[in-house]
């Protein structure tokens, strides 16, 4: 070990020993019940009474039972006492060293508690209701010979070793393998294709020793082509190893291992520790600031992830500069309390952050709580598509991996093997993703299809954040690329889909803009009937059994090299519908929509908004601010058969009676009874059926 190396490790050491020191109140000693012999039976005659407070049977199952309201409500952390916890339960001692050690900690205060699996209890804060706060807690392994191995504690390999790139990516090339050779599902993902990336990064050239370079992939054999790619966040800087036109023959022939930042070093370095030449950077792999280059590159996205060997995901680092992971496991174990049965002790530990797969988990690897504070990754738009298209995805966090493919879930530490797998859950973005349209299995139904792609992948897609405006369809076109293999009959239009195009219209913006304010403003090179012209997330309703009343005249869109997934250069939509001229009024409360009926304009329901939903689409058209009303109009889409409710494009008309129209929002209208049939007298009498393009 080298002076510098030594140094660190001192420093590190140092850290560790601070933070031991912090918590180095004695560590508590839990006495559990003599009622379970080292086979696990119950000694007969010695089982007690339920524990009145916590619910404790008992049983080994040390934590398996919950805390009833009624009691949970009287179970509050004050800042010095527990009310109502038993000194002689073991789960009642357990609840009050969560309080005492585990809230101070993570800095939760008011808070009530709940066992809720059978190793975890959460914490509940009374000023963040939403906000979970799980606390793992789990012991070594080895714990065969001994009674706590009949209890239901959690059993895990505590790592002692700092070093990213030896146990850690032995575990992953294990989880790889198990992969490539037992999920016939995931295989079949990338069966008969030979696709490789423009450009590779060689990371393992003799010539270079440490250092690398960029290669050209037109001379690389086939069987030797297994390569890597890497998802991360740029960050506000440019990596002084990014490919350029400047730098392209600087590259081709050598690239110093100090110009690559942390993240493309440890990238590099876990690469080569899997046995493997080959790794893809895209701000080394494209030529930035060449917008030719750059239009092709992007339009193979879906190959380039696709057919990678794992997709490295950097999922905590805000740039390339964080590196993969910041420290290893055995920074983040905090000891709480020794077990004891008779002569035996077992350790309890707890992490000193919580653990991302149980604490943050809401259906959805991308759907946690405030990612941008532990995984900026998942808030940015060009790596949505990089971890859903991606058959195999390496998570890098904190303190340890995450492994997630078409099949199935898990993490380094093994906690994952006691938690539901994020594959069978059925909100799991990648599972439904694979479900309608990469499975070829007989159940696949193109309504599901339909559904997926507006009520995951746009929803999710769109909330999403994206430096340049103007890549909104880029970084999606690797999904839309796999949705074509399932929609072979249908033109891609720019975000929509022709087999479901007016259903796929039918989108709104998730909260509504105020109309004085120039947030939500619209790309002006997209067309308006696009959701990709917002800057803002959107939302698709469930539409029940309708009568669809519109009829699509002409859609389609023109795209730069012919790619169908690159650069949008012209569209056009034309739509034959019924038209109603309409008023809508911006109040400080939201809008109101006005229609004329016998000469006199009348509110759409105003004094009961259950029965409409009104969305605007931003506070602008263009650079014009929305007066107090406007002038616009209502075009009739689809028709409820198994409920009465009418959905509506509102469009802004381009000039004075023509038929030239930009889509401004989406009205539902839930009417019944008389009002049924005022309506359609109104739209009997009032509207007419034309033609309109929207622009």
């Amino acid at each position: 070990m080298g002076l510098a190396e030594a140094i660190v490790f001192a420093m590190r050491k140092r850290i560790r020993g601070a933070k031991n020191r912090t918590l180095a109140e004695p560590v508590p000693t839990i006495n559990l019940p003599h009622r379970w012999n080292q086979e696990g039976e119950l000694i007969a005659n010695s089982k007690p009474d339920k524990c009145h407070c916590c619910g404790w049977s008992g049983d080994p199952d040390i934590i398996s039972s919950y805390i009833p309201w009624d009691v949970r409500r009287d179970v509050q952390l004050d800042g010095k006492n527990i009310i109502s916890l038993r000194e002689e339960c073991a789960v009642c001692q357990l609840l009050n060293i969560i309080f005492h050690r585990v809230a101070p900690m993570r800095n939760i205060t008011g808070t009530r508690v709940s066992i809720v699996k059978g190793y975890s209890v959460s914490l509940e804060c009374k000023d963040r209701p939403y906000e979970a706060n799980q606390v793992l807690l789990f012991t070594t392994e080895d714990l065969t010979g001994t009674p706590f191995e009949h209890y239901n504690i959690l059993k895990t390999t505590i790592k002692s070793s700092d070093w990213l790139f030896e146990t850690s990516s032995q575990w992953a090339q294990r989880c790889i393998s198990k992969c490539l050779g037992s999920h016939g599902s995931c295989n079949q993902f990338n069966r008969g294709n030979n696709f490789l990336p423009s450009r590779l990064i060689d990371v393992d050239s003799k010539e270079l020793g440490g250092d690398v370079v960029l290669i050209e992939t037109k001379d690389i054999i086939l069987p030797d082509s297994r390569y890597v790619a890497l998802s991360y966040c740029w960050g506000n800087s440019e990596p002084e190893c990014m490919t350029t036109n400047r730098s392209f023959k600087k590259n081709i022939q050598r690239i110093k291992w100090r110009r690559l930042p942390k993240t493309f070093q440890d990238a590099v370095i876990f690469t080569r520790s899997l046995g493997l030449k080959y790794l893809w950077i895209d701000s080394m792999c494209i030529i930035q600031k060449n917008k030719e280059d750059w239009r092709h590159e992007a339009g193979q996205m879906f190959g380039v992830y696709r057919n990678a060997y794992v997709t490295l995901a950097a999922l905590y680092g805000d740039s390339s500069a964080s590196g993969l992971r910041s420290s290893s496991m055995n920074n983040q174990l905090t000891k709480m309390a020794d077990l004891c049965y008779g002569q035996y002790r077992c350790p309890i530990y707890i992490r000193q952050d919580p653990h991302y797969l149980t604490d943050n988990y809401r259906g959805s690897l991308s759907d946690y709580h405030q990612p941008n504070k532990w995984a900026p990754l998942l808030c940015r738009a060009w790596t949505y598509q990089e971890r859903m298209v991606s058959p195999r995805v390496l998570y890098f966090d904190k303190s340890e991996i995450i492994f997630q493919c078409f099949s199935t879930i898990a993490c380094e530490c093994g906690i994952t093997q006691y938690h539901t797998s994020l594959m069978s859950h059925p909100e799991s973005s990648k599972s439904s993703f694979f479900n309608a349209v990469i499975y070829d299995g007989d159940d696949r139904k193109d309504d599901r299809i339909d559904s997926v792609w507006r009520r995951v992948i746009v929803e999710e897609y769109s909330s999403l954040a994206l430096s340049e405006h103007d890549d909104r369809l880029a970084a999606v076109a690797a999904i839309a690329e796999q949705f074509q293999t399932a929609r072979p009959s249908e033109r891609y239009l720019a975000g929509l889909w022709s087999g479901s195009l007016i259903k796929d219209l039918l989108w709104r913006h998730s909260d509504m803009p105020n109309r004085r304010t120039q947030q939500n403003k619209r790309l002006c090179s997209w067309p308006t009937w696009s959701w990709t012209s917002l800057q803002s997330q959107v939302a698709y309703s469930i539409i029940p059994d309708s009568t669809v009343v519109a009829q699509i005249v002409w859609a389609g869109c023109g795209y730069a090299a012919d790619n169908l997934f690159g650069v949008l250069v012209s569209s056009i939509l034309i739509i034959r519908a019924r038209v109603l001229p309409c008023l809508v009024e911006w109040q400080e409360s939201g809008c109101s929509l006005l229609y004329e009926c016998g000469g006199k304009w009348m509110y759409l329901d105003k004094q009961d908004r259950n029965f409409f939903e009104l969305s605007m689409d931003c506070g602008d058209i263009g650079d014009r601010c929305f007066p107090v009303q406007q002038n616009f109009c209502l075009l009739e889409v689809i028709i409820g058969t198994s409920w009465d409710a009418r959905y509506y494009l509102i469009l802004y008309r381009e000039e004075m009676e023509s038929d030239i129209f930009s889509r401004v929002g989406l009205l539902i209208y839930h009417i019944s009874g008389t009002q049924c049939e005022n309506w359609d007298y109104v739209w009997r009498e009032q509207s007419v059926i034309m033609d309109c393009e929207i622009r």
